[in-house]
């Protein structure tokens, strides 16, 4: 994960959501918006395109690998699992507290920093472990997330490779 949530893909390049390990998992929803410098949502007019998302389904702990769409202006890519209302109990007595994570936000820029190459070849490994599986701890130690992973993880994530998001 970029330490300052941007990243700028390399053209052919790709992204990444990891998912880690739940009782239960969720369908997960990846969307791209065109983004101002104030950090609001806004068209590209030049695109014709105001967002774009894609329902990638749900799956166990694992890595989902996907085309990054062309960046020609800064697009705010946002991750976040689909959790239907009416299957979570509770709410307190107004209905209204919920146990929800807010999505997860990068920024996708063109300007390529040093950190963004280094990103894009941990990428380009997995790439080339589509369909297959890589050690947990080696991606941890390449992206930099041994913290988050607990004895809950498996030892051996499947990379998976959905059909690729439409190009922008």
């Amino acid at each position: 994960m970029p330490p300052d949530s941007t990243y700028a893909p390399p053209v052919g390049g790709h992204l990444a959501v990891l998912q880690g390990p739940a009782r239960e998992p969720r369908p997960l929803l990846v969307s791209f918006r065109p983004d101002d410098a104030a950090g609001t949502p806004s068209p590209d007019p030049g695109s014709g395109l105001t967002s774009l998302s894609r329902d990638l389904g749900r799956a166990p702990a694992s890595l989902l690998l996907f085309p990054a769409p062309a960046v020609t202006a800064p697009l705010l890519w946002r991750s976040s699992y689909v959790c239907q209302p009416e299957e979570e109990p509770g709410g307190g007595l107004f209905g209204f507290v919920r146990a929800v994570a807010p999505a997860a936000e990068t920024l996708l820029v063109k300007a390529i920093e040093p950190s963004d190459q280094s990103t894009a070849a941990h990428l380009d490994w997995l790439g080339s472990a589509c369909g297959e599986s890589v050690a947990v701890t080696e991606v941890a130690n390449r992206f930099d997330l041994e913290a988050l992973i607990s004895p809950d993880w498996p030892d051996q994530l499947p990379v998976l490779c959905p059909e690729p998001l439409p190009a922008r």
